[in-house]
């Protein structure tokens, strides 16, 4: 953004007249003979002004272009840092949804633990089938399952969080 900004600037200063030193030294002689001769010596020292009288609208284009270009850099950077706060938000968000999720699925294993250790003791009791233990044991199998997928959806949110707030992880890899 700092080039595209001095990039107008330069545009601007196109439309000022530009004053330039010139100077000239050297030999000059019709025979060769006498080429590097003292006599034969020359310099010129002068001023030059170059004014932009007739530029058919060249430098009001290059001074909009340059703008133009100004103003893209801005869009792109605000883009950029949308793009971030969205990011860091859907994680937070993702933390905080995770958490309940897993809070509840966790709540759902105990209970289906304490149901399986119930059909267990029934069982031994004789007072059912095995069909009804194994049908507890797959129940807290299946919430055992999703609670694992939900933990590691969380940890995978965690790194994608702190990763949205800019990393951190390569400071304490190269130690």
């Amino acid at each position: 953004m700092a080039a595209a900004n001095a990039n107008i600037g330069v545009a601007k200063a196109a439309f000022f007249p530009t004053v330039r030193l010139n100077g000239l030294a050297g030999f000059e002689s019709i025979d060769a003979g006498t080429l590097f001769n003292w006599p034969s010596r020359m310099w010129a020292v002068g001023p030059s002004i170059t004014v932009p009288l007739f530029e058919g609208g060249r430098l009001r284009a290059n001074l909009h272009f340059a703008k133009a270009g100004y103003d893209e850099m801005i869009a792109n950077y605000r883009q950029t840092v949308l793009a971030g706060f969205a990011d860091v938000e859907d994680n937070l968000a993702a933390q905080t949804l995770l958490a309940s999720q897993y809070e509840t699925e966790n709540e759902a294993l105990t209970a289906a633990r304490k149901q399986l250790e119930i059909a267990n003791n029934r069982y031994r009791d004789g007072l059912i089938t095995y069909l009804e233990v194994a049908t507890a044991e797959n129940t807290a199998l299946n919430i055992e399952f999703t609670t694992v997928q939900l933990r590691g959806q969380q940890l995978a949110a965690a790194v994608t969080l702190v990763k949205a707030l800019g990393g951190g992880w390569q400071a304490a890899m190269k130690q």
